[in-house]
C-alpha cells in the first residue's frame, strides 16, 4: 500500500514538472475569482497556485497499465474537464472524472484534475497543445463572454458556442477567433439569424427573422442586406429583388397585401426610375418614378378602358398629355392636377371638334366648338353660334351659359338677361317674334317671381309667377279695357278680386278658375222714377 502511494505521489512531480514546462511554451493565464459560480457544465480544470493546500491529484483517466499517465501522448494539452456540481461542497477533496478505466486514449491530451481549496483570488492556468491541435472547452472570455468549443492555440476554432453578456447567443463555426462560416445568432428580443458570416460581420447568403415576424431571405455584406434577397414584410408585402446597405436599390418588384403590385426600379428603399404599377382593380400604369410617385412621362390604362399617355407630377396628370376615351373621344392638350386645364383639342367620335381652353376638366373661356353638322362655337369673349342660326353672345362657365348674355334664337325670339348654368335665371327679357314681351324675373329657364308681360293686342299684366304662369296678386288689364286686381293660380283668376267690365259693371269678391264663384258684392245701379 505504502508502496502504490510512493508510485502515484511520483507521477504527481512529473505531472507538475510537464505542467510548468507547458506554461512557459505554450501557457496562457487568465484571472478566474469565481469559477465555481458559472453555470453547471464542462469546464477547464484548474491549478490553484496562491494555495498553500497540498493539490490532491486524481488518475482517472489511466492507460491499460494503470499508471494513471497515457503513454500515446507525447504531444500534451492539459486542457481537462470536470462537472462543477461534484465541487461545490467539496473544495478540499480529492475530486473524480469518471472515465472508462482499462481504455488508452487516440486523443491528443491528458486529462487530469489538479485541485486545491479555491478562494477568491485563484488564478487559473489553462494550457493548450503546443503541436495547436484542439481541444473542446468551456472558457470565459476576459471581456466576459462563455465560450463552449475548440480552442487552437488558445483562439476559438471550428465549431463552438458563444454566450454574450447581452443575452445574446452565437452556435456555428469560427476561425482565428472569429465567426466565420456557418452559423446561427439569437438575440435577447427574438431576433435570430442564421446563414454566413465572414470576420464577425454577418456576409454572404442567409435568413434573418425579427421579432415582428418579418423575414429576410438573401444576401448579405457586413451585417448589412446587400445584393439579391426577399424581403417578407409584418403586415404581408413581399418585395424580391436588389439590396444595397440594407435598401431596396436596383431593380425589384414588391406586392402588397391588397393585390398592388410595382416592379421596377428602387433607389433608397422608393420606386425611382423605369418601372410598372398594377392596381387590384386593374389599372396598369407604365413609366417613371421619383421617389415613389409618378413623376416624369408615363402611360396609364385603366379598368374601364380609358388611357393616358403624357408626363405627370407627383402622381397626378400634369403638362401635356393625351386622354383616350372607350367611346373614341380624345383630348390632346394640358393637365393640371389630374384635370384638363389649359389649352387643348377635345374631339368626339362624331366629328365634333372643340379647340380652345379648359379649366377644371371643363371647356371654359376662348375656344373654337366646330359641330359635325357644321355648327361652330365661335372664338371670343362668349361667342356661340349653332348650326340652325341661334346664337349666344356673353359669358360661360364651365361651358355653360353663365351671367350676362344676349341668345338669339332660331325662330327669332330674342333673351337678354341673366344666365345660370345654362339656363335663364335672374333678371332677363324674352320677346317673342309674334311681339309678346316679358320683362321680370326667371328661375330654372321660367318666368318665376315679379314680371310685367305685354301682348301685342296692348293687353298687360303685371304681377306675380310661378312655372311660367301668372300665380298669386296680379293685376291684368285688358284690351277691351277691362281690368282684374287680385289673386291668380295656374293663370286663371282664383281666390279674391275686383273685375271692372267697360260699361262699369263690378264684382269684388271670389273666383275659382277665371270665374265668379263664391261670396260676391255687384255694386246696382240707382232707378230714377218718371214723374
Amino acid at each position: 500500500m505504502f508502496e502504490a502511494q510512493a508510485k502515484r505521489l511520483l507521477y504527481g512531480l512529473i505531472l507538475l514538472l510537464v505542467l510548468s514546462y507547458l506554461k512557459q511554451v505554450n501557457g496562457r493565464v487568465v484571472d478566474e475569482h469565481d469559477r465555481l459560480d458559472n453555470e453547471e457544465g464542462d469546464d477547464v480544470s484548474v491549478h490553484n497556485k496562491s494555495s498553500s493546500t497540498t493539490p490532491l491529484i486524481d488518475f482517472n483517466n489511466t492507460n491499460s497499465d494503470g499508471n494513471g499517465i497515457n503513454n500515446a501522448t507525447s504531444n500534451l494539452a492539459v486542457v481537462t474537464w470536470y462537472n462543477k456540481e461534484k465541487y461545490k461542497d467539496k473544495s478540499t477533496e480529492q475530486k473524480t472524472h469518471e472515465s472508462q478505466s482499462g481504455q488508452n486514449s487516440n486523443t491528443t491530451t491528458t486529462t487530469t484534475i489538479i485541485t486545491t481549496t479555491m478562494s477568491a483570488a485563484t488564478t487559473t492556468v489553462v494550457t493548450a497543445s503546443s503541436t495547436k491541435e484542439s481541444s473542446r472547452v468551456n472558457y470565459t472570455l476576459p471581456n466576459g463572454i462563455l465560450y463552449e468549443g475548440n480552442l487552437v492555440a488558445g483562439k476559438r476554432q471550428g465549431f463552438g458556442t458563444s454566450y454574450h453578456l447581452d443575452k445574446s447567443v452565437y452556435t456555428g463555426e469560427y476561425l482565428n477567433d472569429r465567426r466565420s462560416g456557418l452559423g446561427s445568432m439569437t438575440w435577447l428580443d427574438g431576433k435570430k439569424y442564421e446563414g454566413e458570416w465572414i470576420y464577425d460581420k454577418i456576409s454572404g447568403p442567409g435568413e434573418m427573422i425579427w421579432p415582428d415576424r418579418s423575414k429576410y431571405n438573401g444576401d448579405w455584406i457586413n451585417g448589412k442586406r446587400s445584393g439579391t434577397g426577399t424581403f417578407y414584410f409584418a403586415d404581408g408585402s413581399i418585395y424580391e429583388g436588389s439590396w444595397i446597405n440594407d435598401k431596396k436599390f436596383g431593380q425589384g418588384s414588391l406586392t402588397w397585401p391588397e393585390g398592388k403590385k410595382y416592379d421596377g426600379d428602387w433607389v433608397y428603399d422608393k420606386m425611382s426610375g423605369e418601372g410598372t404599377l398594377i392596381w387590384p382593380n386593374g389599372d396598369i400604369y407604365r413609366g417613371e418614378f421619383i421617389d415613389g410617385k409618378r413623376i416624369g412621362s408615363g402611360a396609364i390604362l385603366y379598368a374601364d378602358g380609358r388611357n393616358y399617355s403624357g408626363n405627370w407630377e407627383k402622381d397626378k396628370k400634369s403638362g401635356r398629355g393625351l386622354m383616350i376615351w372607350p367611346s373614341g373621344q380624345q383630348y390632346d392638350g394640358d393637365w393640371a392636377d389630374d384635370k384638363m386645364s389649359g389649352q387643348g383639342v377635345m374631339t368626339w367620335p362624331d366629328g365634333s371638334k372643340y379647340e380652345g381652353s379648359f379649366m377644371s376638366g371643363c371647356r371654359n373661356g376662348n375656344g373654337t366648338h366646330t359641330f359635325s353638322d357644321g355648327g361652330v362655337y365661335m372664338s371670343g369673349e362668349g361667342v356661340l353660334t349653332w348650326s340652325n342660326n341661334e346664337r349666344y353672345t356673353g359669358s360661360f362657365l364651365n361651358e355653360n351659359r353663365h351671367g350676362s348674355g344676349t341668345h338669339q334664337y332660331a325662330n327669332s325670339d330674342s333673351y337678354i338677361g341673366d344666365w345660370g348654368n345654362d339656363l335663364r335665371s335672374g333678371r332677363g327679357m324674352l320677346t317673342w317674334s309674334d311681339g309678346r314681351k316679358y320683362d321680370g324675373d326667371w328661375k330654372g329657364d321660367k318666368r318665376s317671381g315679379h314680371g310685367t308681360m305685354v301682348w301685342p293686342d296692348g293687353s298687360r299684366y303685371a304681377g306675380n309667377w310661378l312655372d311660367d304662369s301668372r300665380a298669386g296678386p296680379g293685376v291684368f288689364n285688358s284690351s277691351d279695357y277691362s281690368m282684374y286686381e287680385g289673386n291668380w293660380k295656374n293663370d286663371e283668376k282664383s281666390g279674391q278680386g275686383l273685375m271692372i267690365w267697360p260699361d262699369g259693371r263690378q264684382y269684388n269678391g271670389d273666383w275659382l278658375d277665371g270665374r265668379v264663384s263664391g261670396h260676391g258684392v255687384i255694386p246696382c245701379k240707382k232707378i230714377h222714377e218718371k214723374t
